[in-house]
């Protein structure tokens, strides 16, 4: 036990005072310190961020254009994004199938509002127009669009098809360079518009003319 200090002169001991703990901390101690906290606030930082994931719906495979989604096309993802871009993304997978995919999807690639389309009522069906795009409203088709088909055969032009409502579009890639002036016009009929389209393929040429909010045409058929 230590003793009290006495003075030489033999007058009352004088204490000894000791340091406070805390002065006894050194630079290098401080700086252990602060950097424990910090990783302590990273570590919180990175939980926050995993607390605020969202779940959306991706694609599992790859998807062309005009498919309808099935349960093994779709698949749910865990991201992390701004209010605004979630948006626009779906979160149950349920709510996709059946409906109709408007252009080509890669594997992974997340589902938006602008992915799919509402699937038409039943008896309906989808086909594929091949055609090039100068005869396709230059190739400036959307989904949603409705538009008229015009065949040539012969002598005669007619309207084989109108108002016939726009699923999806795609590009048809060809050659080496893979460009092409081809795309398909994805559209929905029911099956005697679907034969009159099938034999205007096959005829002399057709033309696609984009007639979203316009009346139907009077005059049908024409000698040229």
């Amino acid at each position: 036990m230590t003793q009290p200090r006495r003075e030489a002169t033999g007058g009352e001991p004088t204490p000894i005072r000791r340091r406070a703990p805390w002065t006894r901390l050194s630079v290098g101690h401080l700086l252990m310190l602060v950097a424990g906290i910090l990783a302590a606030l990273a570590n919180l930082a990175i939980l926050r961020a995993n607390d605020d994931s969202t779940q959306v719906v991706a694609a599992s495979r790859d998807v062309a254009a005009g498919s309808i989604l099935t349960n093994p096309d779709l698949k749910l993802v865990s991201i992390v994004s701004q209010p605004d871009v979630l948006r626009g993304l779906h979160a149950n997978p349920v709510d996709l199938v059946g409906m109709v995919a408007t252009h080509a999807i890669s594997a992974g690639d997340l589902l938006t509002s602008n992915s799919v389309a509402a699937t038409r009522p039943s008896g309906k069906r989808t086909m594929s127009l091949p055609i090039e795009k100068s005869h396709a409203v230059g190739g400036s088709l959307q989904p949603g669009d409705v538009v008229d088909v015009i065949a040539v055969s012969g002598e005669t032009v007619e309207y084989v098809a109108v108002g016939v409502p726009v699923v999806a579009v795609a590009t048809a890639s060809t050659g080496g360079l893979n460009v092409s002036d081809d795309y398909h016009v994805i559209v929905e009929v029911d099956a005697t518009t679907a034969l009159r389209l099938t034999d205007a393929l096959a005829g002399d040429g057709m033309e696609v003319i984009r007639a979203t909010g316009a009346p139907a045409p009077t005059l049908l058929s024409q000698s040229r």
